[in-house]
């Protein structure tokens, strides 16, 4: 994702959804000691776990904010070259959240958003397993057009100047569905499920169990990624 922004030595480049992983690493290295790479971070173990991170590489230019899902983004507006939105799940107000970051986002900068779309049907499911599949799903599309739809309509006083799309599978109990990247659907299903903190351990592995026995059970797991350039 980080190499869609075209970053370069001095540019400034958010991770609204940062975790403790090497994407602002990888982001560093494009934008230098000179750029910024932001780290937004939600709630409480996020930030210790991403400024132990931040600690250990001791690196000049990566910084980052703890933010609340309710308040603006504290960040000057066209301020950033380039943002990542790692996943829309739990995002209700999808276009109010995409007109925010193109606020912040300098002219001809690049915003680039994940979209993770899980197709699961579960005869004779149980509320609880309803529950669940239903936590999978992104409060804000029903699928992945809309979320096409909703990225590439949205407008806060200044239009795209191109956007694309990409769409591919990740993952999937049918061995006949393309993967480009083959990830394994359970490993998926418990990481989203998760972070919804919602669910326990033993819910979400009787829940793959049913998904992998019971006949006429499907899973796939689709993954749209937005690039927008701002106008």
């Amino acid at each position: 994702m980080v190499g869609l922004l075209g970053l370069r030595s001095g540019d400034t480049m958010l991770d609204a959804q940062t975790g403790d992983d090497l994407l602002l690493r990888f982001a560093h290295d494009r934008s230098g000691d000179f750029g910024r790479a932001v780290g937004m971070c939600f709630g409480q173990e996020t930030v210790a776990a991403v400024q132990e991170q931040l600690e250990r590489w001791d690196l000049q230019g990566i910084e980052m904010m703890v933010a609340h899902p309710s308040q603006p983004i504290q960040l000057a507006d066209n301020s950033c070259n380039g943002i990542i939105l790692r996943h829309t799940s739990r995002l209700v107000n999808l276009e109010n959240v995409f007109a925010n970051l193109m606020l912040i986002t300098k002219k001809n900068g690049r915003i680039v958003v994940r979209h993770t779309q899980w197709d699961i049907h579960l005869p004779h499911a149980t509320e609880r397993e309803q529950e669940m599949i239903d936590a999978l799903a992104s409060p804000g599309c029903r699928d992945g057009k809309e979320f096409f739809h909703r990225f590439s309509e949205v407008d806060r006083g200044r239009s795209w100047r191109e956007v694309r799309f990409d769409v591919y599978t990740v993952a999937s109990r049918d061995p006949r569905a393309s993967t480009r990247h083959d990830y394994d659907w359970r490993t998926m299903l418990r990481e989203q499920l998760g972070a919804a903190r919602s669910f326990s351990p033993r819910e979400m592995l009787d829940l793959i169990e049913r998904l992998n026995d019971t006949r006429g059970a499907k899973v796939t797991v689709d993954r749209y990624l937005a690039l927008g350039i701002c106008r």
